[in-house]
């Protein structure tokens, strides 16, 4: 992942894969921009989409923080995700 000068790396394993309704996926941050570096506290982070007439809401759930900080920080992350994503999909349709 990169942005505002930075690039971070991220890792995990798919615990379950249900097309296209659900995805579940580990997530952790490594300690530096190297991948081979150890990883940080592994989350979990489950994605459900479901059909709302002509539109698709998303849920996001994160959850197994080690602590409240950890958890604020990838709020502010998604929070941003999001937006780009909604940015990219209404330049496409």
């Amino acid at each position: 992942m990169s942005g505002h000068d930075r690039r971070l790396h991220v890792s995990g394993r798919y615990l379950e894969v249900e097309p296209p309704r659900r995805l579940v996926f580990t997530w952790a941050w490594h300690e530096t921009a190297d991948p081979a570096t150890p990883r940080e506290h592994e989350t979990v982070v489950t994605i459900e989409l479901h059909q709302r007439g002509r539109k698709t809401e998303l849920l996001l759930e994160q959850r197994l923080f080690r602590d409240r900080a950890g958890r604020d920080s990838h709020q502010d992350g998604w929070t941003s995700a999001m937006r780009c994503l909604e940015s990219y999909l209404a330049k496409s349709s």
